[in-house]
């Protein structure tokens, strides 16, 4: 077998906590042909230092120190750097299995592959999930991808959902393939990040291989993680990737995505409607109900909601759809400010039941 180099980049930011685990993972794979980029992404916390300790005792670490960008910047940074023929990513509260990068790679190099696709383990505090990709095991080379991956790698059967698991970390890619779609996505785009680059470098690839049965990434789900916070500029910075989507789709002609990049587009704009009035929003109930009318009228999103689509399964999106198609700004405000106050009385409600078992 052939014996590339493989870079493996983490971004890092205030992941003290995590970080040992995380570096000690990859150090400890059975696959030795590996460097490994730390980027600093603007950590106050000890991870810098971390970082620099690492570099110091293994010459296979590297670490980058950068003002804080967030994770797209950190990865360009990481790549930029790069010097491997395969470029991995792994996230720094995370942590890997011995021989994920060993199987990633022969599988990459035997089947001759752009990309190479593992499972992965969701660990929560109180157990785990195993999540495999939706398309069976094996190579899909151009003809097959067309026509059994690109169909529904944006948009699946349920709302919400894509074919693909878009996440980096559970892939190898080849450097080609990422460097011509990374350096492009623009920096502001904080929000489904991994889409920004994993669907285009997706219809890049000539030929992809899902591996069977093997889940050596673990993603760790924390408290804070589960719960539905206020994101800052959720519709402005899922809108510089829509728009983003749909200029790759105009420049590389391979697979009409519109359809699934309108779908993810509506998803997206009643998503941005319900953090509004998520737990930690600053906004005042006008400058919530303001950002509605705002949403409501975008012509990007009037355009998509116009468009032919399923009808969602819950009642509440059916009802959220049709307020946003006709524009009728006032009943979806109206409404999710009732959900939002049944969902405060509901949790209160809870805390201050009597406790009927010890």
């Amino acid at each position: 077998m052939n014996d590339p180099l493989v870079t493996i980049i983490v971004p890092v930011y205030q992941a003290q906590d995590y970080l040992q685990q995380c570096v000690e993972s990859i150090l400890a794979q059975t696959y030795t042909n590996l460097e490994l980029i730390l980027v600093d992404d603007g950590s106050t916390d000890a991870s810098g230092a971390m970082c620099d300790d690492y570099a110091a005792r293994d010459p296979r670490v590297r670490v980058i120190h950068k003002e804080n960008g967030h994770q797209i910047t950190a990865r360009k940074a990481g790549l930029a750097q790069a010097q491997g023929d395969y470029i991995g990513w792994v996230d720094s509260d995370d942590w890997i299995e011995p021989d994920m990068y060993e199987k990633l790679v022969r599988a990459a190099v035997e089947q001759q592959a752009d990309i190479t696709i593992c499972n992965f383990i969701t660990d929560y505090s109180d157990g785990e999930r195993r999540s495999r990709q939706n398309y069976p095991p094996g190579l899909y080379d151009r003809a097959r991808l067309v026509k059994e991956v690109y169909p529904t790698m944006l948009r699946n059967e349920r709302f919400g959902s894509a074919g693909l698991d878009a996440v980096w970390v559970t892939k190898l890619f080849r450097r080609e393939v990422i460097q011509k779609n990374l350096p492009n996505v623009d920096d502001r785009v904080h929000y489904y990040a991994d889409v920004a680059c994993t669907v285009p470098a997706m219809l890049e690839a000539e030929r992809v291989y899902f591996l069977d049965n093997f889940y050596p990434y673990h993603y760790r789900q924390t408290t804070q993680q589960m719960s539905r916070k206020y994101k800052k500029e959720f519709f402005e910075r899922t809108m510089l990737l829509i728009d983003y989507l749909n200029q790759v789709d105009d420049e590389k002609h391979i697979f009409d995505m519109s359809p699934q990049i309108n779908g993810l587009l509506r998803f997206f704009a009643i998503r941005a409607a319900e953090v509004e009035f998520a737990q930690g929003s600053p906004s005042s109930l006008w400058q919530k109900y303001r950002f509605i009318r705002r949403m409501c009228r975008d012509p990007r999103v009037q355009t998509a909601f116009k468009l032919p689509h399923r009808t969602v399964a819950l009642p509440k999106y059916r009802a959220y759809t049709f307020f946003i198609e006709y524009r009728l700004c006032r009943l979806l405000f109206l409404s999710l400010l009732t959900a939002k106050v049944k969902k405060s009385l509901f949790a209160g409600f809870e805390k201050n039941q009597p406790q009927l078992f010890g």
